[in-house]
């Protein structure tokens, strides 16, 4: 399932010309029992609380480059898996010693755990009961029975969750302060060097760095866009799902990371069955292009720069096989774009028929990948080309 907590707009039924509410965010892919954040920006916990998710859920972070919409939740996700790590510790202490008749020190590793989570059921409970077994007091209760089916559930080995990172070079120099020398929440930490691929086994997919013409805080050669592709337990590939990440339209002549591309960006993403693409913006000299007379041998001077917009967006498109491609998800919206951004994926369905799909990447946006002839968006068993557009009141729906 790929869970999209990104930039857009939630609006409620009635009063969405009136109140908007602007968000950053980032993506959550769940693939084979793994959680994959890929560029958690601004908001990106929130959203990720709102969907029912925890730092417990993450087990790995892509970063694509070094722009703080794109990275800037990295430091509360990982002291959120050191709470997460310190309290799972001291529940799990204090259990075993409540096991052992020791609730002094029982006591103590709940009272600990509490200082990080005061309302966690089992610290509550555990501290009664020692105090029960200590003083006998009549306030509080004895929960023996239940301390001891919660200890069933906690392994012999001290909980200590670690995630890996996935860095682009220009990101890591951007959050490097960041990661804390002991690499205590963190396992492994690799870099996304553009046009290589990295196969992950125990995460089921190999990744494609592509690479990406925009600039960011550091440099303007080592940004990338991704290409997952999925596996099933058999190593077979059962979808293709890219991400553009912040990049302008290239063509094979185009200078990329300091040398001259071989490939179209759509060269990158032909296998893809889904496609997130950051549009950015829209900007006039975009426009100009319709009444240029050599449209194709001029069409680099009307891109918008660093980011595809519309331009980039409907080139790279008309360029990938709509027999592979099903649907397309509308990304990273400037927030001047808040008010045509649905009207924008009306005209893209009617110019392109609805072959592919698009759609607007909106706050609580869901998209399962059963197979890899069928996307179901928000949880209706549904074809991409019957996939309509509602509203519920204060969240975006697609149904």
């Amino acid at each position: 399932t790929l869970i999209y907590q990104g930039v857009g707009v939630s609006l409620s039924l009635a009063q969405r010309e009136e109140e908007e509410n602007i968000r950053g965010g980032g993506y959550f892919l769940q693939w084979k029992g793994k959680g994959i954040v890929i560029d958690p920006g601004f908001n990106f916990i929130q959203n990720l609380a709102e969907a029912e998710l925890t730092a417990g859920n993450i087990d790995a972070i892509f970063l694509t480059h070094g722009h703080n919409d794109h990275y800037i939740d990295l430091d509360p996700i990982l002291t959120l898996l050191y709470q997460l790590n310190e309290l799972q510790q001291r529940k799990q202490l204090g259990l075993k010693a409540f096991l052992n008749g020791d609730y002094e020190e029982a006591l103590k590793y709940f009272k600990e755990g509490l200082s990080i989570n005061h309302s966690d059921e089992i610290l509550i409970k555990g501290v009664e009961s020692c105090l029960f077994h200590i003083s006998k007091p009549t306030e509080v209760k004895d929960h023996t029975t239940y301390l001891k089916q919660k200890a069933e559930l906690y392994p012999d080995k001290l909980y200590h969750k670690k995630i890996d990172l996935f860095l682009a070079r220009s990101g890591q120099k951007t959050v490097d302060s960041f990661i804390p020398l002991s690499l205590d929440q963190v396992e492994n930490v690799y870099f996304l060097n553009p046009e290589t691929k990295k196969e992950f086994p125990e995460y089921k997919m190999d990744v494609y760095m592509v690479p990406s013409k925009h600039k960011d805080l550091q440099s303007d050669s080592h940004c990338v866009g991704l290409r997952f592709e999925l596996k099933n337990n058999d190593n077979k590939v059962l979808f293709n799902l890219g991400i553009t990440s912040d990049t302008e339209y290239y063509d094979h002549k185009a200078k990329i990371n300091n040398k001259t591309s071989y490939k179209n960006l759509s060269d990158e993403f032909k296998k893809c069955n889904m496609l997130v693409a950051h549009i950015g913006s829209m900007q006039k000299p975009e426009f100009y292009w319709l009444k240029e007379p050599n449209k194709e041998k001029n069409l680099k001077n009307y891109l918008y720069p660093n980011h595809l917009g519309i331009l980039g967006l409907t080139k790279l498109i008309t360029e990938l096989d709509p027999n592979i491609l099903e649907l397309v998800i509308i990304s990273e919206y400037g927030e001047e774009m808040k008010d045509i951004r649905i009207q924008l994926t009306d005209i893209l369905n009617n110019k392109f028929k609805n072959k592919p799909v698009f759609r607007t990447g909106d706050i609580g946006l869901t998209i399962k990948l059963e197979t890899p002839t069928k996307i179901i968006v928000n949880g209706d068993d549904i074809e991409p080309k019957d996939i309509i557009e509602s509203y519920e009141v204060g969240k975006v729906k697609y149904s």
